[in-house]
């Protein structure tokens, strides 16, 4: 059985049941009566808690400790780039359009990537004109 299908359970819903009722129909928190969810204290005894292990919270204050708790659990963790997998394969695609071919790649890593902006001379002018501007620009 896993989580899921022990939570839709008539064994947890009666435990839950007890729960709440042992609490006195508020959450342990913020007294709140609306909303009401049992919290895993501890899941030492997961499928066959005690009662103890259990208590009721509103949805608002669970959603808060469930937080905290992942924060702190999750903080010390330091993730690498080995620690995944590629799950897409790399593909290259050419595409057609009118004049220009255009490759496409999922983000394949490069090992030197072009730079947006280059400091170097371009080698013949873009467009007529251009040149008088080059040297406009060098003298200047």
């Amino acid at each position: 059985m896993n989580y899921e299908q022990y939570i839709s359970s008539p064994e947890w819903k009666q435990k839950r049941q007890r729960v709440i009722e042992r609490d006195g129909c508020k959450c342990r928190t913020c007294w709140e009566s609306e909303d009401l969810e049992v919290h895993h204290v501890s899941y030492e005894r997961l499928f066959n808690e005690d009662l103890d292990d259990l208590i009721t919270l509103c949805h608002q204050c669970h959603e808060a400790i469930t937080t905290v708790i992942r924060r702190r659990r999750y903080s010390t963790r330091i993730i690498t780039v080995s620690d995944h997998q590629r799950i897409t394969p790399i593909i290259k695609i050419e595409v057609s359009h009118g004049k220009t071919n255009i490759e496409i790649s999922d983000h394949e890593p490069s090992a030197n990537p072009a730079p947006q902006w280059t400091n170097r001379r371009p080698f013949e002018p873009f467009l007529e004109g251009d040149e008088t501007d080059l040297r406009q620009t060098r003298q200047d």
